[in-house]
């Protein structure tokens, strides 16, 4: 599993984060993972979108504090 991922404003915009996710997925199939659930930025939607991946539906979180 790999979670929050964040690509540095210094280094955006310079086909890293693609360099990344390509990694991650080889990774992940080469374990054997058959299915990849992805949540991400409304920012970093359209870097997805271009690797393939597709909007199942939107995804919100809450917290409940005491």
């Amino acid at each position: 599993m790999f979670d929050q991922i964040v690509t540095d404003e210094a280094h955006r915009r310079s086909g890293l984060a693609t360099v990344v996710m390509q990694s991650l997925d080889k990774l992940a199939e080469k374990a054997g993972a058959t299915e990849r659930l992805l949540v991400a930025t409304e920012a970093g939607r359209a870097l997805y979108e271009r690797l393939g991946w597709t909007v199942l539906a939107p995804w919100s979180t809450a917290v409940l504090f005491d």
